[in-house]
């Protein structure tokens, strides 16, 4: 659906999907790859947008992305330092003048202990903040401003203008946004709280739930849709350069870096588990189709192998909820 409207980059990446590790790439599908290939030569022409999202198989790539076109911009960088609290057993030990330094390798929080913030920088929300108003994690956009009120460092709000007018549509009507901010979403510090490896104490922290996003990991991408971005294939592994590729929805939009056709090929071991599945027989789901949904609601899942597990946790929820639950599990 992505590449409706460019059947020949929806063929390519259809072929690519299910390529072998070992198996030759097609003349013609190397040939439309080399063209979307871009190097500091630009043998072929061909130069990457710096506006466009950069795609990155490691968080150091992603980082080095960022931070480069961060200091391209002419506009204030404000340096948010997170505000840390331990707590043990309910009763804090300590607040923390400077946040303590988190990697993402040793900490349960999405929230990072320094966020630099610029005006027209690249941003995306980190956190579900509501997803009835389209405010979920993921989101893209642009950031606009900063306020402060008691405090120097942490600000009481930011303002962006995410990518589609949807996302905070809500947000903007219910809370204050001052006149030259009526097109940006106001979004306010939140609190998580998480264990440092090796701890016993626990921390809560508060920031501003945004990342720069100039660059993204692919692992964070996957599901979205982009008009363009700029691939680096330095480090793919299995399935991860179709992932990339396949978020844009044109071929003119795609850009190649660090190109290695070695790195584009599937997880073998997909198909025979597919070929394990059984095909749904639509007359077995009668018992649900035929129920009064005026008086139940279904959750209905295709994939329930893992269900079993899970009954009594199903059954628990009911209970506390006052609903009477009711299964339906195909024979086998």
């Amino acid at each position: 659906m992505r590449q409706k409207d460019d059947v020949v980059f929806a063929q390519m990446l259809n072929r690519l999907r299910t390529r072998k590790r070992n198996e030759q790439i097609s003349d013609i599908d190397m040939k439309l790859l080399q063209s979307r290939t871009v190097s500091d030569s630009h043998d072929n022409g061909l130069s990457a947008p710096d506006d466009a999202m950069h795609l990155f198989y490691r968080n150091d790539d992603v980082d080095e992305h960022n931070e480069k076109m961060l200091a391209t911009l002419s506009t204030h960088i404000h340096t948010i330092q997170a505000i840390d609290i331990d707590q043990t057993g309910g009763r804090i030990i300590r607040i923390h003048e400077q946040p303590h330094k988190t990697k993402r390798k040793d900490r349960s929080t999405t929230l990072a202990d320094e966020l630099k913030l610029a005006v027209g920088a690249r941003v995306m929300l980190i956190s579900n903040v509501d997803v009835t108003d389209g405010l979920c994690n993921g989101v893209s956009g642009v950031f606009k401003g900063i306020e402060f009120c008691n405090s120097t460092n942490m600000p009481t709000v930011v303002y962006v203008k995410f990518d589609s007018s949807r996302i905070g549509a809500k947000a903007r009507i219910t809370e204050f946004t001052p006149p030259h901010y009526q097109e940006c979403t106001p979004i306010k510090p939140r609190k998580e709280s998480f264990q440092l490896k090796g701890k016993t104490f626990t921390t809560t922290r508060e920031q501003i739930p945004l990342k720069l996003s100039w660059a993204v990991t692919i692992h964070k991408i996957q599901g979205q849709t982009t008009d363009q971005a700029v691939i680096s294939m330095k480090y793919l592994q299995q399935a991860m350069a179709y992932v990339a590729l396949s978020r844009v929805t044109h071929l003119d939009g795609m850009y190649l870096m660090n190109f290695d056709a070695k790195r584009i090929y599937c997880d073998e071991t997909i198909a025979p588990n597919i070929a394990k599945m059984s095909q749904c027989d639509l007359s077995v789901a009668n018992p649900l189709l035929e129920i009064n949904h005026n008086n139940y609601f279904i959750i209905a899942h295709h994939n329930i192998q893992s269900l079993n597990r899970h009954f009594e946790d199903m059954k628990t929820i009911a209970s506390s909820e006052k609903l009477t639950l009711f299964a339906y599990l195909k024979p086998g």
